[in-house]
């Protein structure tokens, strides 16, 4: 049985086209961790705005759903992605792009974050450099990867910076820079103490596991055809296995395997 909880209109962050496709943000919406709110990006009347669902659980015994507005928007230029539940589930932060592209070809992004009954800027989150919001490390900081905001690098490996940032007061910690990697393949752990992600040598796509303080780094796949792609690593719940994408031609559907 299925029942439809929202209205239609909601809005993800798209997909970076290659080969295999990676969507452009780590996710298009959040479960809080009490499994009983959602919250998510809906298109109305022209303007995005960020949204919470909640009282789901009582949806299948004939309980109705309550919808929140969280944001305020009425600006059609700008557009909101990934909204992602604090581990307290008290918070929320998102990506805003504001404006549409530069001449350029440039945008803006930040981060925003909100209390739930507030919505505030990161201090220092705004750039010209593409966002890739990776989630909670956390109870006051989330970890973001950036890169050129190049259309052309959107989806070839190219150098991704990844860092933590408070979104109190907008205190940033580097955590490492990579090169060769692509910044759609870029995921952070459940319990927010490692990074996943492709990085790509000599033309050879393999996985590879970084730990958030930057010191701990090892491959977990060994590929060493130039005509596979990888793509999306996504961790099992407990942490313990990386499940990923395999792909060989545009014609041949993706394979998933896992390593532990």
């Amino acid at each position: 049985t299925s029942k439809q909880i929202v209205p239609k209109g909601v809005t993800d962050g798209g997909y970076i086209p290659r080969y295999a496709s990676n969507l452009s943000q780590a996710a298009d919406f959040s479960w809080a961790a009490d499994g009983d709110r959602i919250v998510y990006c809906l298109r109305a009347e022209q303007a995005d705005n960020i949204h919470v669902a909640s009282n789901l659980k009582a949806v299948f015994s004939g309980g109705a759903v309550n919808d929140t507005l969280i944001s305020n928007n009425t600006d059609p230029k700008i557009r909101f992605e990934n909204p992602v539940w604090s581990p307290p589930g008290d918070q929320l932060v998102w990506i805003t792009r504001t404006g549409l592209p530069k001449t350029d070809g440039s945008q803006e992004w930040t981060l925003s974050v909100s209390d739930l009954n507030t919505v505030r800027e990161v201090p220092g989150s705004k750039t010209t450099k593409l966002i890739r919001l990776l989630g909670w490390v956390s109870s006051s900081e989330v970890a973001i990867a950036t890169i050129s905001d190049d259309k052309m690098s959107r989806g070839k490996p190219t150098e991704v910076t990844l860092e933590r940032i408070s979104v109190t007061d907008g205190r940033k910690t580097l955590i490492s820079s990579l090169d060769q990697t692509y910044l759609s393949s870029v995921r952070l752990n459940p319990n927010g103490r490692n990074l996943s992600y492709v990085q790509s040598h000599e033309g050879r796509d393999n996985i590879f596991i970084l730990s958030l303080d930057g010191k701990t780094h090892h491959q977990v796949t060994a590929n060493n055809d130039p005509m596979i792609y990888l793509s999306s690593p996504a961790w099992s719940s407990d942490d313990s296995v990386v499940y990923f994408g395999k792909q060989s031609k545009r014609s041949l559907l993706t394979m998933i395997d896992h390593y532990q």
